[in-house]
């Protein structure tokens, strides 16, 4: 190792040890440091995390770049790009998990607790929650796609409810294209999971589809219990 190498590591495990002790006190440039240390194991990575920061002005921006923007900064190659990339993918599910005390019963509490979650969004997701008789989430099931349709794990919706026995459910979604209306498949979604709901003792309260401040709800709509009225085991079984 040579004396430039050797400084690189000895600034290297005062970080990781101020990390390890007191991670409250890291900087945003510091963070961003020691995450890009396995991507650049002989490099000092200091000046491109500053570099980072300046080009996208904070670390929410920065973690939602796509690999397109992200490489378009001198020094950013597939590896770096793919390593912000997975860490902005999972601060994005982690926010989703995150337990609220606030309760969701009524289109106007979705809704606030839901921009947050799909705010910037160009991908499609479906979030299920859980709740239990006051409305409050127990858990949250997320779900992404691509080109205006997801791909739902009907076991894994009624797994979750057979675990967690809540008493409703709701469904959120997002028209990353601005328009709110609800398709075909939206509609078949929303039959699917009414009957899982149904074999389950569980009510399906309403599927909102969001994009900014706009939002269609079947339930305010009447198109929930339409849907419910003409929903039957084919459904369940058809393709998506």
């Amino acid at each position: 190792m040579d004396k430039k190498e050797h400084i690189h590591a000895g600034h290297r495990q005062r970080m990781t040890n101020k990390l390890l002790q007191s991670p409250n006190a890291m900087l945003d440039h510091e963070l961003l440091e020691v995450l890009l240390y396995s991507v650049m194991p002989r490099k000092n990575t200091n000046p491109l995390a500053h570099k980072l920061l300046a080009t996208f002005g904070n670390l929410p921006r920065l973690f939602r770049a796509t690999k397109e923007e992200l490489m378009t900064i001198e020094g950013v190659g597939n590896k770096i790009a793919s390593e912000i990339i997975v860490v902005g993918k999972i601060a994005q599910r982690l926010a989703v998990l995150k337990e609220t005390k606030e309760s969701l019963n009524s289109t106007f509490n979705i809704k606030k607790i839901a921009i947050q979650d799909f705010e910037g969004l160009l991908e499609e997701k479906l979030l299920v929650y859980l709740l239990d008789k006051d409305y409050k989430k127990i858990v949250s099931l997320l779900f992404v796609g691509k080109y205006s349709q997801i791909a739902i794990d009907v076991a894994n919706i009624a797994n979750a409810i057979a675990i967690h026995k809540p008493q409703h459910v709701v469904m959120v979604h997002n028209h990353p294209s601005g328009d709110v209306n609800p398709s075909e498949w939206d509609d078949l979604t929303t039959k699917k999971i009414h009957l899982i709901c149904t074999f389950h003792g569980v009510s399906l309260a309403d599927h909102i589809i969001i994009h900014g401040e706009n939002t269609f709800s079947y339930f305010l709509s009447g198109r929930l219990d339409e849907l419910k009225q003409n929903a039957d085991l084919k459904t369940i079984l058809s393709n998506d």
